[in-house]
């Protein structure tokens, strides 16, 4: 089983479009900033039909070092949340 790159989304836009590959690879880089951005001011995701993200604050908590067994803080953090559409999930069952 193969991955699909970024390359690869801009190729298959210039062909759907009919624009050259390297406008295709801006148009994918540029989406792809645009999500990033949003996450990083905090602002919730939705492409419709595909799937959401969201940023979500993680608490402090007490971890435990697998390796001594020893008790250690884990400092708070945040977590992208992802959530497939119905749609989505459909479509991959």
């Amino acid at each position: 089983m193969s991955s699909l790159t970024k390359a690869e989304i801009g190729k298959a836009l210039a062909e759907r479009f009919g624009v050259t590959v390297a406008i295709g690879e801006d148009i994918t880089e540029e989406v792809f900033r645009q999500i990033t951005l949003a996450l990083t001011y905090g602002q919730r995701v939705e492409l419709r039909g595909f799937a959401s993200w969201e940023v979500k604050q993680r608490g402090a908590k007490v971890g435990r070092n697998p390796r001594a067994g020893e008790s250690v803080p884990v400092p708070p953090k945040k977590a992208i949340k992802f959530k497939a559409s119905p749609k989505l999930i459909a479509a991959i069952n």
